[in-house]
């Protein structure tokens, strides 16, 4: 094969290699935003739940795994997420949550 040849087909090979990877990290962009939503909905939903039994939001989310406080047994149905810790982001940060005003 002559040199010309070589650097073509090392070429092509480069060009195929950097689609290729462009495609792949858009695909786990894309994946990394559906499971947040994912996780922000299963969180919204404990909150609504929790919201439902004692009458208020929560202050934070820790509430959605042990009773505050403040809260008596009798209203707190909890733990209302299935696993017995909060999820963090595919990011790997902790979920914010705020109240907000109506």
């Amino acid at each position: 094969m002559t040199l010309l040849v070589l650097f073509g087909l090392f070429a092509i090979l480069v060009v195929l290699g950097s689609m290729v990877g462009v495609g792949y990290v858009q695909i786990q962009k894309n994946a990394m935003k559906n499971a947040a939503k994912s996780q922000v909905t299963l969180l919204e939903d404990a909150v609504k739940l929790y919201a439902l039994d004692v009458g208020t939001p929560p202050t934070d989310l820790n509430s959605l795994l042990q009773l505050p406080p403040d809260v008596s047994e009798t209203k707190w149905g909890g733990p209302y997420l299935e696993k017995q810790e909060l999820p963090v982001d595919p990011w790997n940060q902790p979920y914010q949550f705020e109240i907000l005003d109506q």
